[in-house]
């Protein structure tokens, strides 16, 4: 398994498109459990092209909205 360090200087190195394409590709390929099983490396490069293409879930960004909406209303 190579490092993050690997993963995410060749993740660098893609288009914004490129980085988006891989990590819908990763997702399917992903949906597939013998796949899923079989290469857990790719969770790993999936992660560091969410984070390269600054992917934010709903979740941490709803948890966001409450906290800013909790500062301005004190």
């Amino acid at each position: 398994m190579k490092s993050i360090r690997f993963w995410r200087m060749e993740v660098q190195q893609l288009t914004l498109t490129e980085r988006m394409f891989f990590r819908d590709a990763i997702s399917t390929l992903m949906a597939w459990e013998l796949l899923n099983e079989e290469f857990r490396e790719l969770d790993l490069i999936k992660k560091v092209l969410e984070s390269e293409i600054r992917i934010v879930d709903p979740e941490s960004l709803a948890n966001r909205h409450k906290k800013k909406k909790a500062i301005f209303t004190s």
